[in-house]
């Protein structure tokens, strides 16, 4: 599947024209600043070879709200050359989450600073 010029290598694996499966090299150079895992041995002892979990999801303002509410800490970045706006929020075990919302075109205010 197309990939954005994302400054590390990868691929992304789909069906139907949707993007399925993002898979990326362990050990790159500044890692900790591409990948949102939970640290840099992440992919091995706490999450076995998955370094995330992606979900696409629909109301990024609603969501980032709750997750405030619950103490949950999280990060967000937006893609603008795919319109993709994302929150990234690791779950009790240590595995990030990646939630995706598709159709944005540039970065709301109230992401600012997350």
């Amino acid at each position: 599947m197309p990939r954005p010029e994302f400054p590390f290598p990868g691929y992304w694996l789909g069906v139907a024209g949707k993007v399925q499966v993002h898979m990326g090299l362990d050990g790159i150079p500044q890692e900790a600043s591409h990948y949102f895992g939970t640290s840099p041995r992440s992919s091995r002892d706490n999450a076995g070879v998955v370094d995330h979990i992606a979900f696409q999801g629909t109301d990024p303002e609603s969501l980032a709200r709750r997750l405030a509410a619950h103490g949950c800490p999280s990060r967000t970045r937006h893609l603008p050359e795919i319109g993709l706006f994302q929150i990234f929020v690791t779950d009790p075990d240590g595995l990030m989450i990646e939630l995706n919302f598709p159709g944005i075109a540039a970065a709301p205010s109230w992401a600012e600073g997350r």
